[in-house]
């Protein structure tokens, strides 16, 4: 969302100084740096908590027409691919082989002697007369249907004794992955909260990491697969990128302390309503996870263009240069006299998607410029054009309560204000009982906050 209005007002920003700038011909609208790249209090993003995790769980599962004889992990245990984790009795293999190759023999007499009983019935159907035609037609028929199903049963059969020969030859049951014994379920009696039995033994994939963060109700618009993020660490100023590769919708965050787990917003304020909807947790698969520890506590960044690996860099929309060359490209910025002059700036990196450049030279955010046209020149006063032409109108607290003194505008919790006129003690909030109580005086040049 705040993406969104960062880009409206950019192009309400770019409408304002062509019309400015061809009606009075001696001016030149400017902006801040800071507010044409969302860097400013328009733009400010959310952050959201995250912890590194592996990068997936591995279920090894037991043959149950087998018995085990010697299990050689246990919970905890630090695992190598193709380590060995438990071994079959072969014993018990050997009769099952020798159990179902005397099935395998008995089911081939049977269609054996479907066979044969139906070919006396057609010997007999020859001599028999018309009125009992039918009788051995339907008896043939039969003997067809039960000959086909002896045959299917038998292909299955032979399937079975092949993967039982197989099972003598393969007694040790070997990691797949690299990683760690993270769960057990030898005895068969554990079971998860959907009523299905546990695997027999449960792996964390180590060596490579992704990250689990979570998102509400209130911005689940802002996450979506494919969204690309920066992964920015808690304790330093490494920073790490990745990929949303997976939403989980089925399974919301469990409360803990009576709390969610919730996003962490810059400028959050209590009672904003978070607390009330539900959060969500989803996955960033990492572009590399070098310096990233299993369990490390996060803050994870929508990353919308510029150069990636580094969070401040400064990335300016291709529309606001001019006079590319191959040393960088010039943009129409105020100088220290309040006059426009055309500056050059060195360009880095280029997000073709977004169609921004990182300016590694020549600009900084607390600079101000303008929107290139035909209009411009050098010399020109320079009007700013600030954040000020963003704030919402209205507020949110009036002097004097409109109708009446000590009568109060209070927001709702869909962000809605409440209608005018109505008094404090009488105001209605939604999810409570009883009446806000009086608070006491207005509040001056309050105004609404994103």
């Amino acid at each position: 969302m705040r993406i969104l209005k960062a880009v409206t007002a950019l192009l309400l920003v770019c409408c304002l100084f062509a019309g400015c700038n061809a009606a009075g011909g001696e001016k030149a609208s400017v902006q801040a740096v800071s507010m044409i790249t969302a860097t400013g209090s328009v733009g400010l993003q959310n952050r959201f908590a995250g912890m590194v995790s592996a990068r997936s769980e591995v279920s090894v599962e037991k043959d149950e027409n087998r018995e085990v004889t010697e299990i050689l992990v246990k919970e905890g245990d630090a695992v190598e691919a193709g380590q060995v984790l438990f071994k079959y009795d072969t014993e018990q293999a050997s009769l099952l082989v020798e159990k179902a190759e005397l099935e395998l023999e008995q089911m081939k007499a049977e269609i054996k002697a479907k066979e044969s009983a139906r070919a006396q019935l057609e010997k007999e159907k020859q001599k028999a007369s018309k009125d009992e035609q039918l009788s051995y037609t339907l008896e043939i028929q039969a003997c067809d249907a039960a000959i086909r199903e002896g045959q299917y049963n038998l292909k299955l059969k032979e399937k079975e004794v092949g993967h039982l020969k197989e099972s003598l030859t393969s007694t040790e049951v070997l990691s797949p992955v690299s990683g760690e014994v993270t769960s057990m379920n030898t005895n068969g009696d554990v079971y998860d909260s959907q009523g299905q039995k546990k695997p027999y033994i449960t792996l964390m994939e180590s060596g490579t990491y992704r990250v689990r963060g979570t998102f509400n109700e209130n911005n689940a618009g802002q996450i979506m697969e494919g969204v690309r993020v920066r992964i920015l660490s808690r304790v330093d100023d490494s920073v790490w990128t990745g990929t949303v590769s997976q939403i989980d919708w089925e399974h919301p965050v469990s409360r803990q302390n009576g709390y969610a787990e919730e996003p962490v917003y810059e400028g959050a304020t209590i009672g904003s309503g978070a607390s009330a909807s539900s959060s969500y947790p989803f996955y960033i698969e990492m572009d590399e996870s070098e310096g990233l520890r299993l369990g490390q506590h996060v803050y994870i960044e929508l990353f919308t263009g510029g150069d990636p690996a580094d969070p401040d860099a400064l990335t300016l929309p291709s529309c606001y240069l001019v006079d590319f060359t191959e040393e960088g490209a010039s943009v129409w910025a105020q100088n220290s006299r309040g006059r426009l002059e055309k500056r050059a700036v060195t360009l880095g990196v280029y997000d073709a998607e977004a169609d921004t450049y990182v300016i590694t030279d020549g600009l900084t955010r607390e600079d101000y410029i303008a929107f290139p046209d035909d209009t411009l020149k050098e010399g020109m006063k320079c009007t700013i054009f600030d954040e000020s032409a963003f704030e919402s109108e209205g507020e949110y607290f009036e002097e004097g309560g409109g109708s009446g003194a000590g009568e109060v505008f209070v927001p709702t919790d869909d962000g809605a204000v409440a209608e005018e006129g109505l008094p404090a003690d009488e105001m209605p909030v939604e999810g409570m009982g009883e009446p806000v109580e009086d608070i006491g005086e207005p509040v001056e040049d309050a105004v609404i906050m994103d």
